[in-house]
Formats: C-alpha cells, structure tokens, sequence
C-alpha cells in the first residue's frame, strides 16, 4: 500500500512539473538567407537578430558556407524592426595547433538594421567593405 502511494505521489509530481514545461514567451519567426562579404560568401560567423525597443532576447544563426539558417540550432526572431549584427570568420583558427585560440576574423562586426517579417522568411544581408550600414534585401 505504501508503494502505491508513494507512486502515486511521485507521478503527482512529475505531472505538475511537466506542466510548467512547454514553449512560452513570444512568438518567434524562423528566417534564412545569404550572407555575403565583397561579393562572396562569408564562410563562417554568426548573425544575430535583437529586437529595437525590446529587452526580450533576440534571435540567432551560424554562418556556414554563406547561408544561415535560424531554424538549423539557432532561434526565431520576434518580426518588426531589428538591429541585425553580422560577424564573420575565414573559418581557420588563429593558431591552427590550438583549438583555444579563436577563429580569424574576416571583418569586424557589422551591424545593420532591418524590418523582419512577422512570418517565416527569407533575407539576404551583403557586408559593405567600407563601414556603414546597409538594409537586408
């Protein structure tokens, strides 16, 4: 009798614990693209969509190969307007012997502004040579 109970209590509990598990906050959009630098394809980096105005955290992706990918281990942004930042790598460490020792940048982080949609989406970001800011296209 006193194994059922404590069975029972313990599946109680797993209950009201599962019960706070779930997606909550705002709803977020997925968002893909091309990211370019000079007219090629940045081959490694992130990019990192923060909502203007909002101190909800934003959304994110690792560039690969020119192309990111929110939905691929990043996370949705909030749609409206963002301040979008763009790091870029060459995608080789710094000191090929230590995988400590960061990666070298292809430029320094870039940062523009951009008005997501308020849906899953597609945007294309250029990183200028000279500073300054561009809007996605």
């Amino acid at each position: 009798m006193l194994k059922i109970m404590a069975r029972g209590v313990c599946v109680a509990l797993l209950a009201v614990v599962c019960a706070g598990c779930g997606k909550s906050g705002p709803t977020r959009y997925d968002i893909s693209g091309k990211v370019s630098y000079n007219g090629m394809p940045v081959p490694a980096g992130t990019i990192s969509f923060d909502p203007e105005g909002q101190e909800t955290g934003g959304g994110f992706a690792s560039i690969e190969n020119g192309q990111y990918d929110t939905a691929k281990g990043g996370r949705g942004h909030l749609g409206g307007q963002h301040k979008v930042t763009i790091a870029g790598t060459t995608g080789k460490r710094l000191n090929p012997n230590d995988p400590d020792s960061g990666m070298q940048t292809l430029f320094l982080p870039y940062e523009s502004s951009a008005d997501l949609p308020t849906s899953k989406g597609a945007m294309d970001f250029e990183v200028p040579a000279s500073p300054g800011g561009t809007q996605g296209s």
